[in-house]
Formats: C-alpha cells, sequence, structure tokens
C-alpha cells in the first residue's frame, strides 16, 4: 500500500513537471462537477442551520426585546436568501417588498432580484413619481459587459465549432478547453447586463403605474 502511494505520488509530480496545466485544470474541473452534488448539499444544509439557530434565538426569554427584533430581521434575511438565493441587507429587503407591491404583477419578482444586485436606494419607494436611479457608470459596465461579452461568446463559439470538426482528424483538446472556456466567460458577462435592463423595465412599470394613477384622479 505504501509502495503504492510512493508511485502515485511521483507520478502525479511528473504530470505537474509536465506543465501541461490545461490537462490539470480539466482533472479540477471534472473532479469539481464530479463532487457538485455533495458540494451543493453542504452548502445549503450550512445555510439551513444558521436559520435554525437564528430561530432557536429568538425564543429566548433573556434576550432584550431590541435583539429580538434584530434576530427577527436576520430570520426574514435568511429566508430571502434560501428562498432566492440572494444575500441582501434588511433596509434593501423592505424595499424590495415595497416596489414589488407598487410594480404588482405586471412585472416578474425575478427582475427586481436582478436590480438588487445594484444595490438602489429604495428609501423613497413610497412616493408618487420614485424611479430608481441608474448611475452612469452602471450603463459603462453594461456597455464593456455587452461589447466584449459578444466579441467572447462569438469567437468562443466559432472555436468550438472548428475544434469539433477537426476532433476526428487532427484533435487539439487544448482548442476545444479554451473555446468552452471562451463561451462561459462570455455568456457570464452577457448575464451581468441584466440588472440595469431590469431596473429599466421597473422604471418603465413605475411611470405607468403612476400614469394610470393620475389619469383615474382626474
Amino acid at each position: 500500500m505504501n509502495l503504492d502511494l510512493v508511485a502515485f505520488v511521483e507520478k502525479l509530480l511528473e504530470f505537474l513537471d509536465s506543465k501541461n496545466y490545461i490537462a490539470i485544470l480539466l482533472v479540477l474541473a471534472f473532479s469539481v462537477l464530479v463532487n457538485l452534488p455533495k458540494i451543493t448539499e453542504y452548502y445549503l444544509s450550512h445555510k439551513k442551520r444558521r436559520l435554525d439557530s437564528l430561530i432557536k434565538l429568538k425564543d429566548l426569554d433573556e434576550l432584550d426585546n431590541r435583539l429580538k427584533s434584530h434576530i427577527k430581521s436576520e430570520i426574514e434575511v435568511e429566508v430571502f436568501r434560501l428562498t432566492h438565493n440572494v444575500r441582501i441587507s434588511a433596509v434593501l429587503l423592505g424595499g424590495l417588498l415595497s416596489l414589488k407591491e407598487r410594480v404588482g404583477s405586471q412585472v416578474s419578482f425575478a427582475h427586481i432580484l436582478r436590480c438588487s444586485c445594484l444595490v438602489p436606494d429604495l428609501s423613497k419607494v413610497n412616493e408618487p413619481n420614485f424611479q430608481i436611479k441608474i448611475h452612469k457608470l452602471d450603463y459603462a459596465y453594461v456597455v464593456y459587459n455587452t461589447v466584449f461579452g459578444l466579441l467572447i461568446f462569438f469567437v468562443g463559439f466559432f472555436l468550438l465549432t472548428y475544434s469539433l470538426a477537426m476532433l476526428h482528424s487532427a484533435p487539439n483538446f487544448q482548442s476545444l478547453f479554451v473555446s468552452c472556456l471562451m463561451l462561459l466567460v462570455g455568456f457570464g458577462m452577457l448575464t451581468q447586463t441584466t440588472p440595469v435592463y431590469s431596473t429599466r423595465i421597473i422604471n418603465k412599470q413605475l411611470s405607468e403605474n403612476q400614469l394610470d394613477l393620475d389619469e383615474k384622479s382626474l
């Protein structure tokens, strides 16, 4: 058994010395993929344990009422995170729920979740002409991710198509790996643009709802 372990370590060191980093990354990626269900299960169980602990703490009679109120807010935040897999503050949670009441069923809650990524100022959400402010830096971020995200995605797509076409005659697994990586990076950059688009949809609905209220009041 010891000899087998030594031989395994020697082969591993030889493999690392070969500087075949693409193959090493493939092995690591495959290992993560195989163990993903267990990793996800552990992560979810860890989050649920925190919620259970908060619920038990809230029921302690010895705690100050102000502390109990704080724990209750933390429980609401934790329930929201378990439900939507989004971590936000208690203040932002209250603003998002008020925002949902204002836009109603016309706007999907998914848009509100994406909007929360911008950490908007919702302190005046109940004012009649309220609009979520989108900063110039956010627009610049969208332009950058859209342009380069599309570029990287399409280059990765054409490279993947070429690599698959050459798979039987002259296989190049490094090119195949790089093309898949480019597709993932490009797609990831494009998804980063959705919070601004969702915020614009919400602002449009807020304006329409306010216009309807003004017309009804006439």
